[in-house]
């Protein structure tokens, strides 16, 4: 037995040992008594007079300590010699303070503690929800999978929550992890699914409406007219939205000279918002010294001049695919749906310096298709002749409506003649005043150009037309010579 010092008392003669036999007294006066029980279970208590209470079991590691000065039942764990209970980690000793009444008074309870020393965990609400809302988002996910998402999202916050430190049922916090994971990307994936398979039904929808539209490769569909005041505005919704369309070609020679050659491999064909945006897939083959960049000078397509470019850079010795690209505006506006002629003039300059280095002037005449028929503007009804001189003839087609609903007026120049040329609008007035706009336009030879001016912003309809007149000039593009000039051109009288 051990005293408040740690010293072992075992020997002291006025000690009590626990191995006398049971029942009998100490003969020693200091008020030592023996409770009758077993050896191996016999508790001493040693009471010096008017001194402190010592308990010890019989076991080091249940020693527990009461300090007591003079008796007193209120003082509970003090120190009557400046001595403090032994909470010694060789006998494992606890003090525990536990809040029980002791002789009547109550004592505060300090944190509770297991036998170990941890705090005792707190319950895995988090987890469980987690794991719950993980379950249900899986048949959300596949049939209402917006819900399975929302829901494997919040599953994903509850179980990470629920895997913190202290929380009883862990395991559940990580099934329900792995579980919102797995419902979130299935619902993902069902999303995904639906939309890939909505999108292969319009694409079909739209290539059969395509296939079944009727465009037709004739201007009768623009309905052009000079004169009605009922409806003078061209109507193109005869056109629909499809897939891209692309036609084969026989890697048609659309040039070759000058250690140059440009190949038709194929054209496309795009339909979007009542326009059709045609393009021909070109290989461009340099075997020049030089690194070429591409103009296209002019381009007429069957029989209509029109914008056409290449874009893109051949380093010498090089080839290059390419798309020979065509204005959609003048494109849509012949009420074209295939390009079955192509006249082409194209130049070459160096791509770093820009220096032009291969110019000759000449225009390639190429029949894509075995059934072109060139361009007359006779197939236009309602087109009206304003005049013909010098291998030039201007018409007054009609009226349509801009991109931002402004009025405009389309003409279309024809020349007849073997030169390349300019031509130009000038004096464009209607009801008497002048208007901004003017027309402008390259001409090859043997084609036609449409030439399209916007009225000013006051003339919003051609009900508030009551006259209109314009002039024209034409100029041969490598002299700049003008060889035609129109006297002032009446197209609409009302008068």
């Amino acid at each position: 037995m051990y005293n408040l010092n740690g010293e072992n008392v075992n020997d002291n003669p006025n000690g009590f040992s626990g191995n006398e036999p049971a029942g009998n007294p100490n003969p020693d006066n200091n008020a030592q008594m023996n409770y009758g029980q077993p050896a191996s279970e016999q508790q001493t208590y040693n009471q010096p007079e008017n001194g402190p209470q010592t308990y010890d079991a019989p076991n080091a590691n249940q020693q527990q300590a009461f300090n007591q000065t003079d008796y007193n039942p209120n003082s509970f764990n003090q120190n009557a010699y400046n001595q403090s209970a032994y909470n010694q980690p060789d006998y494992g000793q606890q003090a525990f303070n536990n809040g029980n009444t002791y002789n009547g008074n109550s004592y505060n309870a300090a944190p509770s503690y297991n036998l170990n020393g941890d705090a005792p965990k707190k319950s895995c609400v988090f987890g469980v929800l987690g794991l719950i809302l993980g379950i249900a988002a899986l048949p959300f996910g596949w049939f209402v999978p917006i819900i399975g998402i929302i829901l494997g999202i919040a599953a994903i916050i509850l179980s990470i929550l629920g895997m913190g430190k202290n929380r009883d049922l862990r395991g559940a916090a990580i099934a329900g992890l792995i579980i919102s994971i797995l419902a979130t990307i299935f619902s993902i994936g069902v999303i995904v699914y639906a939309v890939i398979n909505v999108s292969k039904t319009l694409s079909n929808a739209g290539k059969e409406l395509f296939d079944n539209s009727g465009i037709t490769s004739d201007l009768d569909d623009f309905d052009f007219d000079s004169d009605s005041d009922d409806s003078d505005d061209y109507d193109d919704s005869d056109y629909s939205y499809g897939d891209d369309k692309e036609v084969p070609l026989d890697n048609v020679v659309l040039y070759s000279a000058n250690d140059v050659t440009i190949t038709a491999t194929s054209i496309v064909y795009s339909y979007y918002d009542d326009s059709v945006i045609p393009e021909i897939k070109v290989t461009v083959e340099n075997n020049t010294s030089n690194d070429l960049g591409i103009n296209v000078d002019y381009c007429a397509i069957n029989g209509v001049t029109m914008y056409g470019y290449i874009s893109g850079d051949v380093a010498a010795g090089k080839k290059s695919n390419e798309e020979l690209s065509i204005s959609t505006d003048d494109f849509t506006l012949t009420g074209f749906d295939s390009i079955d002629n192509i006249k082409l003039q194209v130049s070459f300059y160096d791509s770093d310096t820009y220096d032009t280095l291969i110019d000759d002037g000449v225009v390639q005449d190429i029949n894509l298709s075995d059934s072109y028929t060139p361009f007359s503007i006779s197939s236009v009804p309602g087109a009206v002749a304003l005049d013909s001189s010098n291998g030039i003839n201007a018409y007054y087609v009609g009226t349509t409506t801009g991109w931002d609903d402004t009025l405009v007026f389309v003409f279309y120049i024809e020349n007849t003649t073997d030169k390349t040329c300019v031509a130009e609008s000038d004096d464009f007035s209607i009801n008497d005043f002048m208007q901004d706009d003017y027309g402008y336009g390259y001409l090859l030879p043997g084609t036609g150009t449409f030439m399209s001016i916007e009225a000013n912003d006051d003339i919003t309809s051609i009900d508030d037309v009551t006259n209109a007149s314009i002039k024209f000039e034409v100029r041969d593009y490598d002299s700049y010579e003008t060889f035609y000039s129109s006297d002032e051109l009446t197209f609409i009288s009302n008068n």
